[in-house]
């Protein structure tokens, strides 16, 4: 993630995006995932990599996948390192906007709503759970980065503060719905490295921390459960915090930047590993409940 930083930051120009609304008719109030692409992809690459729209039929969610403009990014990237897109205001309160809308006009359930993306789709989802806490149930957040990272890259605070931003860019005055969380890494990933992902799993932790009793003290973990897939080699460790809550954490052995248990034949998935929407599904709550 470092090295595409140095890119994003020679290639970027004004934020802009354009939201595309994925969805299928029905009578009952419907889940919602804000589905985010990563870079050199356009929402309909991403749905059909991730397997998405298979997977959750039987949950059958609105997926709302806004694009990225080539104006904005000539790479298709997520400006997530720009402040616009680092508080609640601007594009992310333009998202949430229309998310409103559609809870409003009846369609979508208002605590079913889910983020996800992948790359840096996946750290722009991560802004959305700790700055929307109110609004997301649950986030997925495959080979990303933490909020706030390029701070923490050029030396501008240390973990600690990079906690903080995240709980702190919540309106806490609204109680939080964010209750799971399921981050997956690769552990030959040379763009979104393993260490860039346990600074995500830092920062969601250190959420429930200081959601727990504003301070830092370790207080929120009930339990570490860990586990492996089917290929023993990959490791699962699961969190459950004791206010219900849960954060799991997925290392897929040798996987490099690509979707785990992606669609076979496309550019950046890894089909034969666990999928990461199942595991989701898995952790989170069923969609229908």
């Amino acid at each position: 993630m470092k090295k595409l930083l140095l890119i994003l930051l020679s290639l970027t120009a004004v934020n802009v995006a354009q939201a595309k609304k994925h969805t299928a008719p029905a009578a009952a109030k419907r889940p919602l995932v804000l589905w985010l692409h990563g870079c050199l992809q356009s929402p309909e690459d991403f749905i059909a990599m991730s397997k998405i729209t298979e997977l959750t039929q039987e949950e059958n969610p609105v997926i709302l996948a806004p694009e990225q403009s080539i104006f904005a990014n000539p790479v298709k990237c997520w400006n997530w390192f720009l402040p616009s897109l680092q508080d609640r205001k601007d594009f992310m309160a333009s998202i949430v906007g229309d998310i409103d809308k559609l809870v409003k006009s009846g369609e979508v359930d208002e605590n079913k709503i889910y983020v996800g993306g992948f790359s840096a789709g996946a750290v722009l989802a991560t802004h959305f759970a700790l700055c929307y806490p109110e609004v997301f149930r649950g986030a997925l957040l495959h080979s990303g980065a933490p909020f706030k990272f390029v701070q923490n890259f050029f030396g501008l605070g240390d973990d600690e503060d990079l906690v903080r931003a995240g709980y702190e860019c919540a309106d806490h005055d609204k109680p939080a719905k964010l209750n799971s969380v399921t981050i997956f890494s690769g552990t030959s990933d040379i763009i979104s490295s393993p260490s860039d992902n346990k600074l995500v799993l830092k920062q969601m932790l250190g959420f429930y921390d200081l959601l727990d009793d504003q301070t830092l003290n370790d207080s929120a973990v009930d339990s570490v459960t860990i586990s492996t897939t089917d290929r023993v080699q990959d490791k699962i460790t699961d969190y459950v915090m004791k206010t219900g809550q849960h954060v799991r954490f997925v290392a897929i052995k040798g996987m490099r930047h690509q979707w785990s248990g992606g669609a076979s034949g496309m550019i950046a998935t890894s089909p034969d590993t666990l999928s990461a929407v199942e595991a989701f599904l898995q952790w989170t709550e069923n969609f229908t409940n």
